[in-house]
């Protein structure tokens, strides 16, 4: 993230999520649809690093990755979640549970479904996974890592959910406006 910011919350009972407008399952298809070839969403597993607990799949990885980017993106643009599910902090980034545990089923459909999403959102989706696509694993965790939401759900212990409410809302429009407008235009 660019720009320097604080953003804190009292430590008490997360808040309900905001009501997205579409599944996480309709994203991820419509991302893995933009890589027919799996070039770049592989079943290969990540290299490990030292001090790692776990070794995930590089293409789960970089799915979860984008969701999380396009969730952020998403709610910078128009103020509000792109899906529904929550999001977990998980060692690596935020995750969404269920894209997480069913890649590999997700990964051999290649294409065999038609979307749901509207034409506008698919562009928007379209544009942040070719800025993003250009970015090495070490640089999806790290954005993912300065996400509020996921520091905020590392301190809830073994639950993990990241909150979004309206004051990250508020948060990503404010702070993630620059990156926003370079996403966009390119």
């Amino acid at each position: 993230m660019d720009k320097a910011a604080t953003y804190t919350v009292k430590k008490t009972k997360l808040t309900q999520p905001i009501e997205g407008k579409y599944s996480a399952l309709s994203i991820a298809k419509y991302l893995l649809s933009l890589d027919l070839k799996r070039e770049y969403f592989t079943l290969n597993w990540m290299k490990p690093k030292e001090g790692w607990e776990s070794i995930p799949r590089e293409g789960s990885f970089r799915l979860n990755k984008m969701l999380h980017i396009c969730q952020m993106l998403y709610c910078a643009k128009y103020k509000k979640p792109l899906f529904k599910e929550q999001m977990l902090a998980f060692e690596h980034g935020g995750v969404v549970e269920g894209i997480r545990t069913s890649f590999v089923d997700l990964y051999n459909l290649i294409g065999k479904e038609k979307s749901d999403l509207e034409r506008n959102d698919k562009q928007f989706i379209d544009q942040v996974f070719a800025y993003f696509r250009q970015e090495d694993n070490e640089r999806l965790g790290s954005f993912s890592h300065d996400d509020p939401a996921w520091k905020l759900g590392k301190e809830q212990g073994n639950l993990q959910v990241m909150p979004l409410d309206d004051k990250l809302i508020n948060y990503y429009a404010d702070f993630l406006d620059d990156l926003l407008e370079e996403v966009i235009e390119k």
